[in-house]
């Protein structure tokens, strides 16, 4: 109960109930009105993010989200770029990153009541590396051949990541 001209009322669990308001003159004069207030548990939010996530790349953002109670109208997308989306129905978005770094990815979602609620996720956007690396002076009857890598990442810094080599024979 409130005694105040427009209260607040925090709800602690969702449902439909009933609100009473009587209004009182300097009179003494009433008059009551009744009204439902629908109190719904808020959406989720949720996505994922393909992989990899380099500078340049297409990557998907898969929507997840669902409404607990009523439906979902709107979705509203923020890169963490400056880029956004706003959407009134679910969609994958597919977004390409042209610098590299580091950006968090949020998903608001809100259903027809207007409850809204957030999920981000922080994303690193990598460079494409430079592959190299420097030959040997091989002969057949030496015990191995060492080969020597000298990948870097686009600011010059080597790489400290996985290496795949295939040597070009059958036995390798």
């Amino acid at each position: 109960t409130s005694m105040i001209k427009s209260p607040a009322k925090k709800y602690a669990a969702p449902g439909i109930y009933t609100v009473k308001q009587t209004i009182t003159t300097q009179e003494g004069c009433t008059a009551d009105t009744f009204k439902t207030v629908d109190v719904t548990i808020p959406p989720i939010a949720k996505f994922t993010v393909s992989s990899p996530t380099c500078v340049g790349s297409a990557i998907t953002f898969s929507d997840l989200s669902a409404a607990v109670s009523g439906t979902l109208v709107k979705w509203i997308w923020d890169y963490g770029d400056g880029r956004s989306d706003t959407l009134n129905a679910s969609s994958n978005r597919t977004i390409t990153y042209t610098n590299f770094g580091n950006y968090t990815v949020r998903l608001t979602v809100q259903t027809q009541s207007g409850c809204s609620t957030s999920f981000s996720i922080p994303i690193s956007i990598g460079t494409f590396p430079k592959a190299d690396f420097l030959l040997p002076e091989v002969c057949l009857t030496d015990a191995f051949a060492a080969f020597m890598n000298s990948s870097t990442n686009i600011d010059g810094s080597i790489l400290s990541s996985k290496w795949y080599w295939r040597f070009g024979d059958a036995n390798a």
